[in-house]
């Protein structure tokens, strides 16, 4: 299922404006994802930005990957939105099941990701958080989330 937004091309000029490279990590986006593994007591958690056919992974902990195809990607449907997406279990949830990484490694089970929004509202990726067992995220953590990708726009905002 192609899952797109209506600001599809801007947001994809956006993306190459920062001129980040596939599989490329910056230091301060792992530690947004070390404070938010921390914080949420999650085995995983990534700063991902979401191209046309691929999310890379610029921080992460928890994963040896450098992304996934978009086809995969929980954040492609995290993008659509301002708002925190929630899935307390992917099992559950018809977008989902039969995902692969659902149904295999790394067996995602919880997902909870806050876009990564440029101050004139496009949506170039994520922070998220991922767990192997179902879970929900109270309001207050929810405020949290949303605060680790406005200071993770920061930083990647500083390329473009």
């Amino acid at each position: 299922m192609h899952v797109r937004d209506a600001n599809e091309p801007e947001r994809i000029r956006a993306l190459h404006d920062l001129k980040y490279m596939p599989g490329e990590r910056v230091a301060a986006l792992d530690h947004v994802a070390r404070v938010a593994v921390d914080h949420f007591k999650v085995p995983i958690a990534l700063v991902s930005l979401v191209d046309e056919t691929a999310q890379c992974f610029v921080g992460c902990q928890g994963l040896g990957v450098a992304g996934t195809h978009r086809s995969q990607a929980f954040c492609r449907y995290t993008i659509l939105s301002d708002e925190v997406m929630v899935v307390e279990d992917a099992k559950r949830d018809a977008r989902f099941v039969s995902n692969p990484l659902v149904t295999g490694d790394p067996f995602i089970r919880f997902y909870a990701g806050a876009p990564l929004v440029l101050r004139n509202g496009i949506r170039l990726g994520t922070v998220c958080i991922i767990d192997r067992v179902p879970r929900t995220l109270s309001f207050g953590q929810r405020i949290v989330l949303k605060q680790l990708a406005t200071i993770a726009m920061s930083e990647i905002a500083t390329r473009g």
